[in-house]
């Protein structure tokens, strides 16, 4: 099983998704090994440097402030957070499943 996972800005957010991980990882029926684990964030989040401690793989993607941010800036930020999703998921051979840990359902910056 191939598995995307997206999620950061903070360790809350983080640290539970890679607890879930680690509980797919331990479960034989599920079929997924460590390798088969891409984490999708940004360049500077917290979760590169969390993540990269760990056996998973890790695409990072240009992101920008979505809460309190104004119109105008929202539209950009979510602008790149899609053409980030898209290049990730264009250049892989597509996830099996794709799993996102954040305050807002869908959406991680």
């Amino acid at each position: 099983m191939r598995l995307m996972v997206t999620g950061g800005g903070t360790g809350g957010h983080v640290y539970p998704a890679l607890s879930a991980l680690e509980a797919v990882l331990d479960q034989p029926s599920a079929g997924a090994k460590a390798e088969d684990i891409l984490w999708v964030g940004s360049h500077e989040g917290v979760e590169r440097d969390i993540v990269g401690r760990t056996a998973y793989g890790y695409a990072a993607v240009s992101t920008g402030p979505l809460r309190g941010a104004n119109p105008l800036q929202a539209l950009q930020s979510g602008w790149l957070i899609l053409r980030g999703a898209w290049r990730v998921c264009v250049g892989a051979d597509g996830p099996g499943c794709l799993a996102t840990a954040s305050a807002a359902p869908g959406v991680s910056a």
